[in-house]
């Protein structure tokens, strides 16, 4: 097959022109338009970060490929740009790579940097609030808006940014307006910041922008973010944030009680401290990193129930990356429902050969 053909003018793969292709296993000719789009126990395939880099701000089709939704990705240049590289608008467009990785990277540390540094600030409450305010406002209002300006994020404002954003602006109003509060957050600043976090992560879930979302729209492309099992994914990642924060007000209360009561708040505030911190690092690395991960592997153990609303999906958009039986290994089923049983395949092919021998 043309390589030309397969890839469109543009680099993106053009899913539907290999439709009927070779199956390499058996050499016999598989018509995928045909297969059923089912796939319990298969993997699903994640498709090309949307932060990978394209060479130029200014071309044109890089910005119109973004702007509809397709993921921007290295393979949009021909071989024949990769001697321009060698030239002066090569090198730019390499400190412009490295400069848009570097403000991936920052506005990844950023994204978490106000909660972070509610457990490093511990004396001066003021100096916290307004230190998670202005490092939030910095990624909101100058990190990733240059990310999207530059069409490296599909989306702006990010929903954590805005929450993080007004929870600690309206504590640092507070604070550096009334001063006489400052004895009141010391005792009770943990259950106030994770009662205000979890109930910004309950409304904006309420109203349809969990902030999970925002983050997943630039792993996976819009129509992917509408699949079944993505939109299972940002619920369960976001109802487990909702989760952290609720345990890490909980745990605070004791704290304010001892407080209350005129006891000795030193260790029960000490404890407090330490495991929320221990909640919250752990449930960061398992919400980022493991749970996508375990998820993307094993989505037959979630899809059970969704199986209906799959299928429909996949017959709504059968040209894209999720619909493509090419795209998952193990068994392929015909229009009917039926297993296609690779050994028949197998004789298949070898009678072709046989015969033609003949």
């Amino acid at each position: 097959m043309d390589d030309q053909a397969a890839w469109g003018q543009t680099g993106e793969m053009d899913i539907t022109s290999i439709y009927d292709s070779v199956d390499p296993a058996t050499g016999a000719v598989v018509d995928v338009a045909k297969a059923s789009r089912r796939r319990s126990s298969k993997q699903l395939p994640r498709n090309k970060s949307y932060q990978s880099h394209s060479h130029s701000h200014s071309n044109s089709n890089s910005n119109s490929n973004s702007r509809n939704g397709l993921v921007v990705n290295g393979a949009n240049n021909d071989g024949d740009d990769d001697d321009d590289d060698e030239d002066g608008d090569g090198g730019n467009s390499k400190r412009v790579d490295a400069m848009i990785s570097a403000l991936h990277t920052l506005a990844g540390i950023l994204g978490w940097a106000p909660l972070i540094i509610t457990f490093i600030v511990q004396d001066n409450f003021k100096i916290m609030f307004l230190s998670a305010f202005v490092v939030g406002c910095f990624n909101l209002f100058f990190v990733t808006v240059i990310l999207y300006k530059w069409n490296k994020t599909r989306s702006w404002p990010k929903t954590l940014d805005v929450i993080f954003v007004v929870v600690f602006g309206v504590l640092t109003l507070v604070t550096w307006i009334f001063p006489d509060t400052v004895d009141f957050f010391k005792n009770f600043a943990g259950l106030i910041i994770n009662v205000s976090l979890a109930a910004s992560v309950a409304v904006t879930w309420l109203f349809g922008y969990p902030f999970i979302k925002t983050i997943i729209a630039d792993e996976v492309d819009p129509i992917a973010l509408t699949h079944p099992l993505v939109k299972l994914m940002i619920q369960i990642q976001t109802g487990l944030w909702l989760g952290i924060f609720t345990v890490c007000a909980l745990i605070s209360i004791p704290g304010g009680v001892i407080y209350l009561k005129g006891g000795d708040t030193k260790l029960a505030f000490l404890v407090g401290t330490i495991v929320s911190s221990i909640v919250t690092v752990v449930g960061l690395i398992f919400s980022m990193w493991l749970f996508p991960a375990y998820f993307f592997a094993h989505p037959e153990k979630f899809d059970g129930p969704y199986e209906k609303e799959i299928d429909e999906w996949m017959e709504e958009h059968p040209d894209h990356e999720y619909s493509n039986q090419a795209n998952w290994g193990g068994d392929s089923y015909v229009a009917d429902g039926n297993k296609i049983d690779g050994s028949e395949d197998n004789n298949n092919g070898r009678e072709d050969v046989e015969e033609a021998d003949v």
